[in-house]
């Protein structure tokens, strides 16, 4: 029986810690990781033979990297989780073969966010985003529900939103409890495999990427930003 292979699908633009992104999800064990650098001031360069970076040059990037990797990923024994960039899947430590052993049955996994503020103690040295960043959310909090799939590359038709896919026939997305997932959120879970999502970095650089996608900017929709940013922020009340 041919191994089971496990990739990583990410897009990326001008984010710091792409190597470390990388590193983290190779001492894991995946077998491939594609980047999609889309745009980057400074092209990204990352010598590794499981690791693939295709410079993207649109600057709406949507769904069109996850869909042209479909294209090019769609045969049979593959998972792969289509993640972002500051998304960093954690098992405490397990190899992916491993966790994912449990989960041969299922057509798709949902993972859910445990999302990290950028509070930093007076007294963290910390230089990696693992390191420097460790006040949470609680599995509790609404935000805790977000999803990203790993899915079987071959049940899935394409994606039309960044964290569930359209499926070819009636397959299903479950979650680590077993219980299926109709959109991007399901009843949280930070048990056995879980992304830990490092979506603020600071202030201008959270504005900075949020407002990246909308096109006419405002004072109101910087405001509607900043607001969600203090909300994210406040309602990160765990400590590692």
């Amino acid at each position: 029986m041919n191994k089971i292979k496990y990739n990583i699908c990410c897009h990326t633009r001008d984010f710091p810690q792409i190597n470390e992104f990388i590193e983290h999800h190779l001492k894991l064990g995946f077998d491939k990781i594609v980047i999609y650098d889309n745009m980057s001031i400074e092209p990204i360069h990352y010598e590794h033979e499981k690791v693939q970076i295709i410079r993207w040059n649109e600057k709406i990037v949507n769904f069109n990297t996850y869909n042209h990797y479909l294209a090019n990923h769609n045969v049979e024994g593959v998972w792969t989780a289509f993640i972002d960039e500051d998304e960093f899947i954690n098992t405490n430590g397990v190899q992916i073969q491993e966790v994912m052993a449990k989960f041969q049955h299922y057509d798709s996994l949902g993972i859910n966010w445990r999302v990290f503020s950028d509070k930093v103690d007076e007294d963290n040295q910390g230089q990696t985003l693992i390191e420097k960043y460790r006040y949470y959310a609680p599995l509790s909090a609404e935000i805790s529900k977000h999803i990203k799939t790993f899915c079987k590359n071959v049940l899935v038709q394409r994606f039309s939103h960044p964290h569930f896919p359209i499926f070819k026939t009636k397959k299903v997305n479950r979650s680590v409890k077993g219980e299926i997932i109709a959109n991007a959120f399901c009843e949280p879970s930070h048990d056995t495999i879980w992304l830990d999502h490092y979506h603020m970095r600071g202030y201008e650089d959270y504005v900075k990427r949020q407002t990246r996608w909308i096109h006419i900017l405002g004072q109101k929709s910087v405001q509607a930003v900043t607001d969600t940013y203090n909300l994210h922020k406040s309602g990160c009340t765990e400590k590692l």
